[in-house]
């Protein structure tokens, strides 16, 4: 019997702090919207609690959130509607053989 390893689940709040649109980014999926000034999208996801950080980077032009190894993730509007659900599709675990 193989033992199970601990799970996290994980949400944040990623806002465009600039004065102008971005563009968001899912990865690794690479899914991209749009994102207005001001503007918050939740990210959550659920996966090896080992690992379980969200890398959020914000440039001129992008706003892009990483999601960890062995994770899933969903996005969501302010309003709880879903942007993106990838619930079920995992970022491959490069980190566990």
């Amino acid at each position: 019997m193989t033992p199970q390893r601990a799970h996290a689940l994980k949400r944040i709040e990623v806002r465009n702090s600039s004065d102008r649109p971005l563009t968001f980014i899912l990865e690794p999926w690479a899914d991209e919207h749009p994102i207005a000034p001001g503007e918050r999208f939740i990210v959550e996801g659920e996966g090896p609690a080992a690992y379980a950080e969200f890398i959020v980077e914000q440039t001129e032009d992008y706003l892009i959130v990483w999601a960890w190894d062995g994770s899933d993730a969903r996005v969501l509007r302010e309003d709880g509607s879903i942007l993106w659900d990838w619930t079920g599709l995992r970022v491959p675990n490069f980190r566990e053989p």
